[in-house]
This record gives structure tokens, C-alpha cells and sequence, in this order.
């Protein structure tokens, strides 16, 4: 089954890294506030990056394995204008 990992930038500036099979589906339940606490809280304003997998699972382990490399990154990106 297809895989995304996915990053949101939500309206204060925070970054979310997600992987779900339905990445449309997904997009919307966050637009919609449903899903996590921090989900509810703050709006995800919109799609930064995803990239597109054979299989869910290899989404996954991208999601965990570089999560803090990839929110450093667009951290970085974010403070010098470069986004």
C-alpha cells in the first residue's frame, strides 16, 4: 500500500511530520482540527514537502529517523527568509 511521510507548517510557525496511506484524506482531517491535541490548537496552514512511498511502513521509518533533521532544516529555512 502507498505511503507519504508529510510535513504541515501550522499558523504559528511550528512544523508537523506526519506519514499516513491517504494523504488527501489526511490534509483534510487536519484542516479540520481532528487528530492530535496540538492538532486541534493550532491550524495547519499548509503542505510544505511530501515525498511519496511504495509502502506505508517505509514512510513511517522515514518519518521517525529524520523528524529532527527535517524540522531543523526547515527551522533553518524559516529564520533566513528562505522558504
Amino acid at each position: 500500500m502507498t505511503g507519504y511521510m508529510y510535513i504541515l507548517k501550522y499558523s504559528n510557525g511550528a512544523y508537523y511530520i506526519g506519514s499516513t496511506n491517504d494523504l488527501e484524506l489526511r490534509l483534510q482531517q487536519h484542516q479540520n482540527c481532528e487528530g492530535a491535541n496540538f492538532t486541534k490548537k493550532h491550524l495547519p496552514v499548509e503542505l510544505v514537502y511530501f515525498e511519496e512511498f511504495q509502502r506505508i511502513d517505509e514512510a513511517f521509518k522515514l518519518t521517525v529517523k529524520n523528524s529532527i533533521e527535517i524540522l531543523l532544516t526547515y527551522n533553518e529555512e524559516s529564520k533566513s527568509g528562505k522558504e
